[in-house]
């Protein structure tokens, strides 16, 4: 049943704009802005208290759901629920369409809007970044992106069911939402539950893309990134360029003696080896018995 729940939702995402209305987040930040206004000023200087009454609830609520439907019409409303759980996960938009947005604006020569993507892609600022290294700036991102949208669903939608991926998808959301009001101490603590739930799977998920890719390089990124990398982005994008022999993602981009748009073809094709191990793997384990 999640393997099928994967193959869909894989295909689901190859539409962004048809099922971007079915994974909209506004319900649980609507949730976590009556907390803010009820809830939060009662319970005082206690942010791991509320992170768990901004989670604990939603999250209970779709486990029992899950639970409730298993098994209901021959296992289609399960196979229903773990897509629309990776489909949540993944949130609205599309990377793919990001890149190749980026790739348009670079050949274009729109160096400011090509920027703007690539912050986009990485989640963090590119002001300081040299135009040179964009489109490295911008694969790290597309692998960061694949991960935290993708990867790491599949992850816990084998170990734990929808609930998993959805469960991650939350703690994301309240960390965006404690960093957009300043909350610096739910942040923290919120980001501190997301760097335990990435911890494995963006490990499987550098060594999948080390196996797609060349995996001498990527060992070797991997081994220079070391244990003290506390969040997944520093330990996955490392791995990932180097699975295509990229040193780090600060190193200068020449536009004059390589293709921006096949080094991030490149980088694309990457992304869905790297995917068809996780499937490969979904299925063995499905074929053992181990997976329904």
């Amino acid at each position: 049943m999640r393997l099928i729940a994967i193959l869909l939702a894989l295909w689901a995402n190859q539409h962004p704009r048809k099922v971007d209305s079915w994974r909209s987040p506004e319900p649980f930040l609507r949730y976590l802005r009556w907390l803010e206004r009820s809830l939060w000023e009662r319970v005082g200087d206690h942010p791991w208290l509320r992170l768990a009454l901004a989670l604990l609830p939603p999250v209970l609520l779709f486990a029992l759901l899950q639970v409730l439907l298993e098994g209901w019409l021959l296992g289609l409303a399960e196979i229903a629920l773990g897509a629309w759980a990776l489909l949540f996960l993944h949130g609205p938009g599309s990377p793919d369409e990001q890149v190749r947005d980026f790739c348009a604006d670079w050949r274009e020569g729109r160096i400011d809007s090509a920027r703007s993507h690539a912050a986009e892609l990485t989640d963090s600022s590119t002001n300081t970044a040299s135009a040179a290294s964009l489109p490295l700036l911008a694969a790290a991102g597309l692998f960061w992106q694949s991960y935290r949208r993708w990867l790491s669903g599949i992850f816990w939608l084998l170990l734990l069911g929808p609930v998993g991926p959805v469960a991650l998808r939350l703690i994301v959301l309240l960390h965006e939402h404690a960093q957009r009001q300043s909350d610096d101490e739910l942040a923290d603590s919120s980001n501190q539950l997301l760097a335990l739930a990435d911890w494995l799977p963006a490990r499987a998920a550098a060594l999948s893309f080390a196996l797609a890719g060349s995996f001498v390089h990527a060992r070797d990124a991997w081994r220079k990134a070391g244990d003290e990398s506390d969040q997944a982005a520093r330990l996955v994008a490392p791995a990932d360029l180097g699975a295509l022999h990229i040193a780090h993602a600060e190193q200068p981009f020449d536009p004059e003696s390589d293709d921006v748009e096949e080094f991030l073809q490149d980088a694309r094709e990457l992304v869905g080896r790297s995917s068809m191990i996780w499937v490969a793997v979904a299925a063995l384990l499905t074929i053992a018995g181990w997976l329904y």
